[in-house]
C-alpha cells in the first residue's frame, strides 16, 4: 500500500513541466540551511518538506497510512530534456552522467580561448585572422600587389614593407652605428653583428652563421647540391648570390668602382680586396713563415707550397702545379708543338 503511494507521487511529480523561472543554465536554490546551492551543466532536484497544520493530522485516520508529503516539480537547466533519477546528473544529450564522469567534463572557463588548427601542418593560433595568412603560405596565394612593379604577396604588412623600397624609408636605425633598414628583421639580423652572435650552426662541422640563409647555403656545400643554373652557360652555383654575380660576367656590368682610381668590377668583394692595395693592408697572413697578402685566394696558394699539393695537372703530361695560371702557361708550350 505505502509502494503504492510512493509510486504515484513519483509519477505525479515526473508529469508536471519544470518552473519557467529556473529553467536558466546557471541558477541559485537555498536550502534548508539557508546557503546558496548553484546548478551548472546538468539538471538536479529540490524536494521541500511542506509544513502541515496540527489539526490536520488530527482529523485524519489515526489507521490509514500517512502519504508523504507532496513533492515540488523538477528543476532541470535549458538543454535537459527529462530526468531519470532523483538526483542523478542529466547530461546535453539526455544520458545520466556518473560522478566519475561529472568531475572529467571540460569546463571552458571566461579566460580560456579557442585554438585554431591548420590542417596540413601543426600551426596553432588563437586568432582566425592568423590563420587564414598562414593557409596562403600552403595555397601560394598572394592577392597583395605593389603599384609600381610586380612584386606580390600574401599579407598586407609584406606589401608595406615592400613599399617603402620605391619610397627611400627606413624606419629602423641601429643604435650603434647609425645603419637604417626598411625592415625590423634586418635590424636584427645587422645588431648580431655588433654582439658576435651566431645562432645557426651547422651539424656537420664548425661552420656558424647569423642568418639562417647563410646555413642553407652552407649545407649545399656538404650536399653538393647546385639549384641555381645559368641560362648563358653550363655553369651553376649552391646560392643565387653567386649566380647574379657569375651573370654580370656575361653582361660586363661592374657597378662597383673605386673612388681613388679607375678601378672597376662586378663584385663588392673584388673591390674590398682592391682597397686594400691603396691602404697597404695585408689582412691574410701564413702561420708558417712571414708571408702576407692581401687576397685570401693568395694565401691559399701559398700555402700549397708548405704542402706540396698541386691540384691542377696537365691532360697531356705528367706536369703537375700548385697555381692555375702556371698550367695555363704550361698548356701553350703543349700549344705551340702541335702547329709546328
Amino acid at each position: 500500500m505505502a509502494t503504492n503511494i510512493m509510486q504515484d507521487n513519483a509519477n505525479a511529480i515526473f508529469s508536471q513541466e519544470p518552473a519557467s523561472e529556473c529553467s536558466t543554465a546557471l541558477s541559485q536554490i537555498s536550502n534548508d540551511d539557508g546557503q546558496l546551492q548553484t546548478s551548472i551543466g546538468f539538471c538536479q532536484i529540490f524536494i521541500k518538506e511542506e509544513v502541515h497544520d496540527e489539526h490536520d493530522s488530527e482529523d485524519s485516520d489515526n489507521t490509514s497510512v500517512k502519504s508523504k508529503p507532496e513533492l515540488p516539480p523538477i528543476y532541470t537547466t535549458s538543454g535537459c530534456v527529462e530526468a531519470t533519477e532523483v538526483g542523478v546528473p542529466i547530461s546535453d544529450n539526455g544520458d545520466s552522467i556518473s560522478p566519475l564522469e561529472t568531475s572529467t567534463i571540460p569546463i571552458v572557463t571566461a579566460n580560456a580561448k579557442k585554438l585554431h588548427t591548420c590542417e596540413q601542418c601543426s600551426y596553432r593560433t588563437t586568432k582566425i585572422g592568423n590563420l587564414v595568412r598562414h593557409i596562403k603560405r600552403h595555397t601560394g596565394e598572394k592577392p597583395f600587389k605593389c603599384e609600381f612593379c610586380d612584386f606580390k604577396c600574401s599579407t598586407s604588412f609584406n606589401l608595406k614593407a615592400h613599399l617603402r623600397s620605391h619610397s627611400g624609408e627606413k624606419p629602423y636605425i641601429c643604435e650603434f652605428c647609425g645603419h637604417k633598414f626598411t625592415l625590423l628583421c634586418n635590424l636584427k639580423v645587422h645588431l648580431r653583428l655588433h654582439s658576435g652572435e651566431k645562432p645557426y650552426s651547422c651539424d656537420f662541422c664548425d661552420y656558424k652563421c647569423m642568418q639562417s640563409g647563410y646555413l642553407n647555403d652552407h649545407m649545399r656545400l656538404h650536399t653538393g647540391e647546385k639549384p641555381y643554373s645559368c641560362d648563358l652557360c653550363d655553369k651553376k652555383f649552391s646560392n643565387s648570390t653567386n649566380l647574379n654575380r657569375h651573370l654580370r660576367r656575361h653582361a660586363g656590368v661592374k657597378p662597383y668602382s673605386c673612388k681613388l682610381c679607375d678601378y672597376k668590377c662586378s663584385q663588392v668583394g673584388h673591390l674590398s680586396n682592391h682597397l686594400r692595395r691603396h691602404s697597404g693592408e695585408k689582412r691574410y697572413s701564413c702561420e708558417l713563415c712571414d708571408y702576407k697578402s692581401v687576397h685570401s685566394g693568395a694565401l691559399k696558394r701559398h700555402l700549397m707550397r708548405h704542402s706540396g699539393e698541386k691540384p691542377f695537372s696537365c691532360d697531356f703530361c705528367d706536369y703537375r702545379t700548385a697555381y692555375s695560371y702556371d698550367l695555363k702557361t704550361h698548356l701553350k708550350k703543349h700549344a705551340r708543338e702541335t702547329t709546328l
